[in-house]
């Protein structure tokens, strides 16, 4: 294996390891999130909880196919993988360009993953600051 190589296998091996903690998280927030706002205010609305909620699954699901995906592509790494322009005018491959079942480029699982992960916490704190008011 060549520096190329290795270099996306530990891109891949820390995303798995990010993707798997970002799963783990989802679940206890989605569970105690379900839990603080049930026990707080009627402050907190059936529209947050299932703000949160959705979030929270897109989180999980894609988190879950990513780690899926991961194996996959660690089997299709090769020295011709396409160059990725970075900041700074760094040029390395890039393991966002491979793509899961033939169609799904890396980057959309793992941007879906980021993203719902940010609104679910966002909508979490939202609902727990307004079921907890400041007196």
């Amino acid at each position: 294996m060549d520096g190329s190589q290795q270099l996306q296998l530990e891109a891949i091996k820390l995303l798995q390891q990010w993707s798997i903690w970002l799963i783990g998280i989802c679940s206890g927030l989605l569970t105690a999130g379900s839990f603080l706002t049930a026990k707080a205010s009627a402050s907190v609305t059936a529209r947050d909880l299932k703000i949160m909620v959705v979030a929270m699954g897109i989180t999980i699901v894609s988190g879950v196919f990513l780690v899926g995906a991961l194996p996959a592509i660690t089997q299709h790494i090769s020295v011709t993988a396409p160059l990725v322009e970075y900041p700074l005018g760094i040029k390395a491959p890039g393991i966002y360009s491979y793509k899961y079942l033939g169609f799904i480029p890396l980057w959309v699982l793992v941007s879906a993953q980021r993203y719902s992960f940010l609104v679910a916490v966002f909508w979490i704190l939202r609902s727990l600051i307004r079921a907890f008011p400041q007196r």
